[in-house]
Order: C-alpha cells, then structure tokens, then sequence
C-alpha cells in the first residue's frame, strides 16, 4: 500500500465511481424490465433487445473493470485484483456463449417480421454482434492483466522463491 493511502478512505471513492459508470451499463437493462404491460420477459423481442442493450453498453462495464482494477492495484490488493480478474473471465465466456444465441435470435425475429421493418434489427444485430467480439479479446485480455498483477503482489505464494524481473533480455 503506497504511504498515506489507508484502505478505508478508499470505499467511498470507489462506491460513488462504481454508481457513476455502472449507472449508464445498468440503466437500459432495468428499463427493460416492464412488468405492467408492453413486452413480456423471455419473448424473442425482449430477449433480443436485452442482449443488444448488454453487447451495446460493454463499454461502460470495461471503464468500471478497468477503474476497480487499478485501484485495487493502488492499494494493493490482492484478492480483489483476482476476484476481478475471474469475474472478466466470467463474462468472457458469457458473451461467446451468448453470441450464438443472439444470432439465432436475430434469424427468428427475421422470420417474423416484414423485410422492410426488419433493417433497423438487423442493423442493431450486426452492431452488438461486433462489439461483443471484440470485447470478449478484451477481457481476456484483461483478465490476465488482473491475475497477473495479483500474483505480483508482495504476499502472493512462490513470490520470494522467483528471481526479480529484469527489463533487460540476456
């Protein structure tokens, strides 16, 4: 833990920036959830527009991703750094397990609409389809970033056994 920095000063900060960039991830999809009329949830169209709001807002959950993890990694720790790093490689492996689902969603909404009215979804379709291929290399991506971090924290197991890492290739 740098010097000054005292963990409990630490929670409120982190509170108010997790509420402020979860916000604008969590907002569409409780919007979604109308149970006094309009869509029912599990239909198609539901199911279609709540996996298109999630791939549609993943950025916001990488900058909530990337904020908690850079301050677990000021404070030093560890273990949040590695819950972190498991929970984007939760959500990794739900987006390539949502994807085909999504598609196939996409061609049974195509079914049942006329062509003409059809374009707006699959416009959508393709947008969320792309954004979430290219997140889930980010997770990944981030994911190892994370756990890597958490294991080079003084306290991790096998830590003093390893030699220092130099910058230099010999």
């Amino acid at each position: 833990m740098p010097s000054g920095a005292q963990p409990s000063r630490a929670a409120p900060a982190a509170y108010l920036v997790a509420l402020a960039v979860l916000g604008p991830f969590l907002t569409p999809q409780i919007g979604i959830w109308n149970p006094l009329g309009g869509v029912s949830v599990g239909s198609l169209s539901w199911r279609f527009g709540f996996q298109g709001l999630i791939y549609s807002s993943l950025f916001y959950l990488l900058i909530a991703l990337l904020l908690a993890t850079l301050t677990a990694g000021y404070f030093g720790h560890r273990r949040a750094l590695f819950g972190l790093g498991i929970v984007s490689v939760i959500l990794s492996v739900l987006l390539m397990a949502g994807l085909p689902f999504f598609a196939l969603d996409t061609l049974q909404l195509r079914k049942t609409l006329a062509p003409a009215s059809f374009q707006p979804y699959k416009t959508a379709a393709i947008k969320g389809a792309a954004l979430a291929v290219l997140a889930v290399p980010v997770f990944l991506v981030f994911s190892l970033g994370a756990l890597k971090a958490a294991r080079g924290l003084a306290g991790s197991r096998g830590l003093s056994d390893r030699p220092a890492p130099s910058l230099l290739i010999r």
